[in-house]
């Protein structure tokens, strides 16, 4: 009897350089697969750094040179370089903007799945939607200089001259065009995967009204999101939670302004905020913490590796997410899943995690005002929030398995594979 060979798959994700939920989400699937005998799996990435207190147990191949602020002579670039090492798989498995345009560009034949973690949002959402840059420190020429040596020179090299060609650009054609050419690319390159997979009905339903196709939903699981893992037992401290990418959609400046007037409030003092991440804000962040942290309401810890993470979800009275229109929000779920209830913006997919007075609690269009309000309402009341988060734990397990949302990923690549074989 013919032994079938394992499915192989080349998964393409644009860089590693910073850790975030869909680097840890990839990371999962490909540990869980290198585990297994029914997978061959390899990263493509053009960018890659270890995950923070471990490394990977999986191939990954590494173009070395683009960006995520690049043209089409990057993706073609680096899609000619790379086609040739994937070519040998069955189908490719695609995440994010612009790891499909490498696959367009370099004109390879294989299937690909696309998996949508959001459509490009500098290209889709409203004008009211597109995040602006937020303010940062402004950077001196010295700064620039050592940003530049710690890439290296070719890299260095590619980058500069990648976004001064991209700035002649937009200014020969004008930036509307140039958006509209992009657009026209991105809809060229999903309506050529062989099927969808979307990271929850939010984006599924996006996915239909931009694109015209279907997706399935698989949610972005990691491994430990096993429905027979106990829930924890509260043992709690008096300590809010933030979790994210230092970056204006996940807006950290506003819980900073919410957090300094939560602290004067009365039944507060003895409150701490321990803010979790890394990003372009991070000066920024470090200067406006810096009279919080000597004061002993507040700490910012970076690089923090994940049984960190899942310790200090548990300890926490309460987590804080304010990413803007999310398409899923990893973040609510990590804290659900440790026993913590969220304080969250409920928009986008963020609402099929936080289900208000059941899992969590919402504040809508929030502001620092707003938000620290229900600060001061949940916090003086301790023994709900424990509550809170005991019925989150039970709802999320319910609900959620990384089992479930593998099978259904190896289902879709194995149905693209077939069809092309």
């Amino acid at each position: 009897m013919k032994v079938p060979r394992p499915l192989s798959v080349g998964v393409l994700h644009p860089t590693f350089e910073s850790w975030g939920g869909a680097e840890w989400f990839i990371h999962g699937l490909l540990e869980s697969w290198a585990a297994g005998n029914e997978m061959n799996a390899v990263l493509y990435t053009y960018r890659w750094s270890d995950p923070p207190g471990g490394r990977a147990d999986y191939p990954v191949v590494t173009h070395g040179l683009g960006g995520i602020v690049s043209g089409p002579w990057d993706w073609r670039a680096i899609g000619r370089f790379l086609a040739p090492r994937w070519s040998g798989h069955d189908v490719l498995f695609v995440h994010n903007h612009p790891a499909g345009e490498w696959v367009r560009c370099s004109q390879s034949r294989l299937p690909f799945v696309w998996y949508c973690q959001e459509p490009p949002r500098s290209l889709w959402d409203l004008q009211h939607e597109v995040v602006q840059p937020g303010p940062t420190r402004p950077r001196d020429a010295r700064e620039v200089f050592r940003s530049l040596r710690r890439l290296g020179p070719g890299r260095a090299f590619w980058r500069v001259s990648s976004r001064l060609r991209l700035a002649l650009i937009r200014g020969w054609i004008g930036a509307e065009k140039w958006s509209d050419r992009l657009r026209i690319w991105d809809r060229e390159t999903v309506q050529a995967a062989a099927a969808i997979i979307a990271n929850s009905h939010f984006t599924a339903g996006r996915v239909t009204s931009i694109y015209g196709r279907e997706a399935t939903v698989a949610y972005p699981l990691l491994p430990h999101f096993d429905a027979q893992t106990p829930v924890p037992v509260p043992d709690k401290e008096p300590v809010v939670l933030w979790v994210g990418r230092l970056a204006p959609e996940k807006r950290p400046e506003m819980m900073l302004q919410a957090w300094q007037e939560t602290v004067m409030r009365e039944g507060c003092q003895h409150f701490k905020l321990i803010m979790v991440g890394d990003g372009p804000m991070r000066p920024l962040i470090e200067e406006q913490l810096a009279l919080l942290i000597e004061n002993g309401y507040a700490e910012l810890r970076t690089g923090v590796a994940t049984p960190e993470l899942h310790a200090l979800y548990r300890r926490a009275l309460l987590t804080v997410h304010l990413g803007r229109e999310e398409p899923f929000g990893l973040v609510p779920l990590e804290s659900l899943w440790q026993g913590t209830t969220v304080l969250a913006d409920c928009a986008g997919g963020v609402k099929e995690t936080v289900v208000p007075n059941q899992t969590g609690y919402c504040v809508e269009d929030p502001s620092a005002d707003t938000l620290s309000s229900a600060l001061v309402r949940l916090l003086l009341r301790p023994e709900d929030l424990v509550e809170m988060g005991q019925k989150g734990a039970l709802a999320v397990r319910r609900k959620f398995s990384f089992e479930t949302t593998v099978e259904l990923i190896v289902r879709t690549l194995s149905g693209a594979a077939r069809r092309d074989r």
